[in-house]
């Protein structure tokens, strides 16, 4: 029988991870904001709660989820009290109560990639893609969000990552001619308003309670040494170009000489 989750949500952002207003979902933050922590905690509790959801839980490269990957999300259903209504077997978490799974699953493999195999998944409605700045291939995406239409259930797709630089075709199809600006510790973050997705944008400072006192003394000298390093880091600043470059600040045109 299918009933509500619980909506165990430890930090108000994050709402509307349990209750989406759109197919898309797009998670970005700092590092130590909490993020990752509250998109497994929500497919978690979603597993536990409905019945005939099928979740892909997925990375550019993801290749030990027994080692990496699904010890945190023993802890999350160790939080949602259900350890005992849940079985782990290999790459897969499923749910004994609601027999609603989540498949851990890299889209990188020796061969290539193995996208087609994974948009084939039976009953597949749930998209969670991690780490999602090493996701390249505009491409690969589209055809994973093609694959999100099963019956009866909702189809989701969550978005998880640290920005980076406004080449990413992420920025460019969600933010680059869609955005406001918020000031966060005194820098303009843009914020997504494309009326596609739902964007989520957090960084340490609404995940301090939950941080130990060495890391944010790291955080706190960082902002320091180096502001605009802090600025990308911790408060999630996107990136006019890529690291690394000789001219960092170039822009295309004819010149004189």
């Amino acid at each position: 029988m299918q009933k509500e989750t619980s909506l165990r949500v430890t930090n108000e952002i994050y709402k509307p991870l349990w209750n989406p207003q759109t197919r898309i979902i797009l998670v970005t933050g700092g590092r130590g904001s909490g993020k990752s922590d509250a998109v497994s905690l929500c497919a978690c509790d979603e597993i536990t709660s409905f019945e005939d959801w099928v979740t892909l839980y997925t990375r550019w490269t993801l290749t030990s989820a027994e080692i990496s990957i699904i010890p945190e999300f023993r802890d999350k259903i160790d939080i949602l009290g259900k350890r005992d209504k849940v079985k782990v077997s290999g790459n897969i978490v499923r749910s004994l109560e609601t027999g609603s799974t989540i498949i851990f699953s890299g889209i990188k493999a020796a061969s290539g990639t193995q996208t087609a195999r994974l948009k084939s998944i039976k009953g597949l409605n749930k998209l969670i893609i991690e780490e999602a700045e090493e996701f390249q291939d505009e491409k690969e995406f589209n055809t994973l969000d093609d694959s999100l239409r099963a019956t009866g259930v909702p189809n989701t797709i969550v978005i998880v990552m640290n920005p980076q630089d406004v080449d990413h075709w992420i920025w460019k199809r969600w933010f680059a001619k869609s955005h406001r600006m918020e000031i966060i510790d005194g820098v303009q973050i843009p914020i997504s308003i494309h009326p596609d997705i739902t964007h989520i944008h957090t960084t340490y400072l609404d995940n301090k309670e939950n941080l130990p006192d060495t890391y944010l003394e790291l955080i706190a000298n960082l902002k320091i040494a180096n502001f605009d390093a802090y600025a990308h880091r911790y408060l999630g600043k996107w990136q006019e170009r890529k690291e690394g470059v000789i001219y960092p600040k170039w822009i295309e045109g004819e010149f004189d000489l």
